[in-house]
């Protein structure tokens, strides 16, 4: 095979996101749970640290390799809440379940996955309180006895 040659970007055609408003995040175990979604970090997807594959036949270079499985990154979010919310975050906290990140024009994005932590912020006068929750993907399924794997599900809105 020959060295790689370069090739020219060609301008997207896909809808692109104006704005992060209005994004929320949804447990199949308490759908209307009492966490005012603020701020939003999906957290991605990663093929993980690369495979270093040098040997002493290398001359300059080193030579790497991607990972066979993918990793799902934990996803965060700041909020606004109740402190009665207590009961039904301890609830959830590290319950396999479905997870729905929902986004502004409506697309969606599911994966089995559950409520790792969440923790509260300073609480001052003058300053909304906030929390920090972060979730984590299992995908595994919690209905399988045989822990059967499931990638996460996109399932477009119509605005795209």
């Amino acid at each position: 095979m020959p060295a790689p040659s370069p090739l020219a970007r060609t301008p997207p055609t896909a809808y692109r996101l104006p704005d992060g408003f209005k994004s929320t995040i949804t447990f199949s175990l308490n759908a209307s749970i009492s966490l005012y979604e603020v701020e939003l970090d999906d957290g991605g997807v990663t093929a993980g640290e690369m495979i270093k594959i040098s040997t002493m036949f290398n001359s300059r270079w080193h030579t790497k390799a991607f990972r066979q499985l993918v990793d799902q990154g934990e996803s965060t979010f700041m909020c606004g809440w109740d402190p009665k919310v207590y009961t039904s975050i301890l609830a959830i906290l590290g319950i396999n379940q479905t997870v729905t990140h929902t986004f502004p024009e409506g697309s969606t994005y599911c994966y089995y996955g559950g409520l790792k932590e969440f923790k509260r912020g300073k609480l001052k006068e003058g300053e909304f309180p906030m929390a920090t929750c972060t979730v984590a993907a299992t995908n595994v399924d919690p209905t399988s006895v045989t822990e059967a794997e499931y990638g996460p599900v996109f399932t477009a809105g119509s605005g795209t």
